[in-house]
């Protein structure tokens, strides 16, 4: 049996379920009568590959693990550590996890660092700091636009920070990379599908940001 982790096939799939939104496949009051049997064929499909489509058009893989499309699949570098989180939840290895949602962080803030032309720090709290201040989402950017001068929100963009800074502390305490002198202790399984929704969630943040045309960041930049 195939897993979620073959090559291509999350990006390929969620292109797929992509297209039939697009088409009102998921829409209850859409008049494409054929939208819900083509749903029903993809989903038995998808069956064997241990994946599930919701009736919202919402993937989920055999661990439980919610994915969807986004600029995260389209990014070679990304996709391949969304892949290797995807497997360490299914394998129940939170250290891979931990050490894999780390990765995800630290490849997406060189790529926005890289786009933009910028040379990247060698440290990972200063490489995410540097990645956020260039998309104006670090806490303490100059707010640019009627939605940062709300509280909730900047008070939203810190968290983001943090959440970063916290996921590298987990990693280190509890994730692979680094040699432990003992066998570390593993995270519960809820935990480790927290730590990698709250890393992907920063990361698509940061992607989403960058590929807008309208964000603030690009008001006084060429890119």
């Amino acid at each position: 049996m195939k897993s979620v982790g073959d090559e291509d096939l999350v990006p390929l799939v969620t292109d797929l379920v992509d297209l039939l939104r697009e088409n009102g496949a998921f829409d209850p009051a859409n008049e494409w009568r054929a939208g819900e049997a083509v749903v029903q064929r993809l989903a038995e499909a998808l069956r064997t590959y241990e994946i599930t489509l919701h009736d919202n058009g919402q993937l989920e893989d055999g661990s439980g693990f919610h994915f969807e499309a986004s600029a995260l699949t389209d990014v070679p570098a990304v996709r391949t550590h969304i892949r290797r989180i995807q497997r360490a939840l299914e394998d129940g290895d939170s250290a891979l996890v931990l050490g894999s949602s780390k990765e995800l962080l630290e490849s997406t803030a060189k790529i926005i660092l890289v786009r933009v032309g910028e040379e990247f720090p060698p440290k990972f709290p200063g490489l995410v700091n540097r990645a956020l201040e260039v998309l104006m989402l670090h806490p303490r950017s100059e707010p640019t636009q009627r939605e940062d001068l709300v509280g909730p929100v900047r008070k939203i963009l810190g968290g983001v920070l943090q959440i970063a800074i916290e996921i590298n502390e987990l990693r280190n305490d509890r994730g692979t990379g680094h040699g432990q002198a003992q066998e570390p202790i593993t995270l519960r399984d809820r935990h480790a599908r927290l730590a990698a929704g709250a890393a992907i969630l920063v990361a698509r943040l940061m992607l989403d940001t960058f590929e807008d045309p309208a964000a603030p960041w690009r008001r006084g930049s060429a890119a």
